[in-house]
């Protein structure tokens, strides 16, 4: 009866279990109950899920193979771009270093003309200066020839007025 009770306690169980090979070909409905039998049954069980355990494993360890072997491939082309990309920034570097020693040629030569600007720009503005004094002078001159002019006119029509019946009318 204790042997009974085993077995039908573990087909019960077995019989629950949905994805157990044992329930889905019903070796516990056929196989009569007793305790050797249910030990060799639960060998047999054991052995099978040991066995799919194992197909499991083998594919999981073949997923990682896999992927590590995609894993490598993509780190080989990513070393490629790498190096490529160095490669580039390197010619790139040497094209901003011309660039750079031809722009500064051509700034030292513009600071040169620049300069060069500068001195006639001060030349220039001496010569205007000695221009400007000399035409100063001239107008200080002509200011004195003015008032001579003006005091010849002023005395010419004291004269003119000193005489009868002459009058200098302005403005007319």
């Amino acid at each position: 009866m204790g042997g009974d009770r085993t077995a039908q306690f573990s087909s019960q169980e077995a019989t629950r279990n949905k994805n157990c090979i044992f329930t889905a070909m019903k070796v516990y409905k056929i196989l009569p109950l007793n305790k050797n039998k249910v030990s060799a049954m639960k060998k047999d069980h054991f052995e099978v899920l040991l066995e799919e355990m194992k197909g499991q494993f083998t594919l999981v360890l073949e997923g990682h193979d896999a992927i590590r072997h995609e894993f490598n491939e993509k780190l080989d082309a990513l070393g490629e771009k790498v190096e490529i990309n160095s490669i580039e920034i390197k010619a790139l570097s040497k094209r901003i270093d011309g660039v750079e020693d031809n722009l500064g040629k051509r700034i030292d030569g513009v600071e040169g003309k620049v300069d060069g600007l500068g001195e006639r720009i001060d030349g220039v503005e001496d010569r205007l200066s000695k221009r400007i004094d000399g035409v100063e002078g001239k107008v200080d001159g002509l200011g004195k020839k003015i008032d001579s002019v003006a005091a010849d006119l002023a005395a010419h029509r004291a004269d003119t007025e000193s005489h009868r019946g002459y009058k200098v009318c302005e403005g007319q």
